[in-house]
């Protein structure tokens, strides 16, 4: 029984009932005839500079921002020293 519940454990921790389930799908969607408009994302997808390109817009904003605040914080301590 240890021996049963072991490969069960490696076929569940390698996919192979996610990998069979798919294969199962592809057979029904072949066998039915139909196309269907609606693809699902499991495929590879390969992402370059040009998807990323808000993030890093998004991250040189935050970049400024940080720098605006700190020079804020700079010159903010200097005219409270010059007052004391």
């Amino acid at each position: 029984m240890r021996r049963v519940t072991e490969i069960i454990d490696r076929v569940f921790q390698a996919g192979l009932l996610i990998y069979w389930d798919s294969l199962q799908m592809d057979r029904y969607k072949i066998q039915s005839h139909k196309i269907a408009i609606i693809h699902p994302l499991d495929g590879y997808y390969s992402f370059n500079l040009y998807h990323m390109q808000p993030a890093f817009y998004l991250l040189l904003m935050g970049w400024c921002l940080s720098a605006f605040c700190f020079m804020v914080e700079v010159f903010y301590n200097r005219l409270l020293r010059k007052r004391n």
